[in-house]
């Protein structure tokens, strides 16, 4: 096979880390800011984990639906790389509650008060 058929996304499907830390940091292009970068390069247990609850429910539903394992292996969007590219980092930052994201200034969210007397 020549270099330029090579099946670079099959790589990617193989290895778990090389998908998360390539959609994240990869292409020489900054993803997302660097606030989500610092937050998200300690997430991938955490969304490998909500991967694998999609795919225990996806078996469960084929299992219902009468599908055999290699028919619902075989359907688009079941590797980890597609999962990742189904909500992307600044998508899943924006949804995260103010008190979780790593902010600098956080006085927007909880404004100081004033008292008079």
């Amino acid at each position: 096979m020549p270099d330029s058929q090579f099946p670079f996304l099959s790589v990617l499907e193989e290895d778990p880390r090389l998908a998360f830390y390539s959609q994240l940091y990869g292409g020489g292009q900054p993803r997302g800011s660097p606030q989500q970068q610092n937050y998200f390069g300690g997430q991938f247990n955490d969304i490998y984990s909500q991967y694998l609850g999609t795919q225990g429910q996806g078996l469960a539903d084929a299992q219902q639906r009468g599908l055999s394992l290699a028919d619902y292996l075989s359907q688009p969007n079941q590797s980890f790389l597609s999962y990742l590219q189904q909500t992307p980092f600044t998508q899943r930052f924006a949804h995260l509650p103010p008190d979780m994201r790593p902010v600098q200034n956080r006085n927007r969210f909880s404004p100081s008060t004033r008292w008079m007397v």
